[in-house]
């Protein structure tokens, strides 16, 4: 699963900042985080292009992500207990209702990142970020796909567990949309459904 996304609201550039020190702003950040909600326990590894507003969006996204599959991880492992009546063998042991998910740390998306970006094996309960530079200066669709398709492989190989969501910039998020309706990767090739 791919999922594209622009970078949440942004102010303007400054003399200061630049286009690539661009922030989110407050609404900006709280969209993040709400799409970010809708993503938990569809997505496991987010991509941003350096620029800040698209890591604060990707950082956004992937804690929601994160929490929300952490929070319906722990409701579907209590709906499990409450079927066994308490005395059933869903237990590790046989003995008992499964035991409740642990809370996932906040340094889990921080390992999960570090482990896709290395190749290794992503942890299931954490969505990580990772930051790719090149996706800053991908303007074109085939662009963005080609700066994705190493890490998203790396991920997969690495039995990632969800999606791959992407947090880029207009034209290339449109344009990434585009190439993928018409059938075409950035290889020139078909595309991978």
């Amino acid at each position: 699963r791919l999922v594209l996304l622009r970078h949440a609201a942004a102010a303007p550039p400054s003399a200061d900042t630049g286009d690539h020190g661009r922030r989110l702003t407050r609404g900006g950040a709280a969209a993040a985080a709400a799409v970010g909600r809708r993503l938990g326990g569809h997505v496991g590894l987010v991509v941003a292009s350096g620029a800040a507003r698209t890591r604060e969006t990707g950082a956004a996204v992937a804690a929601a992500a994160g929490a929300a599959a952490a929070a319906a991880a722990a409701a579907a492992a209590t709906a499990a207990a409450s079927t066994t009546g308490g005395g059933g063998s869903g237990g590790a042991d046989g003995g008992g209702p499964p035991a409740p998910p642990t809370a996932v740390p906040p340094s889990a998306a921080a390992a999960a990142a570090a482990a896709a970006a290395a190749g290794g094996p992503p942890d299931a309960a954490a969505v990580g970020l990772v930051v790719s530079d090149p996706l800053y200066v991908a303007m074109g669709g085939e662009e963005v796909l080609a700066a994705v398709r190493p890490l998203a492989a790396r991920w997969a190989a690495a039995g990632g567990v969800g999606g791959v969501a992407v947090v880029a910039h207009t034209p290339g998020v449109e344009e990434a949309v585009d190439v993928l309706c018409r059938g075409r990767d950035a290889g020139g090739g078909a595309a991978a459904g």
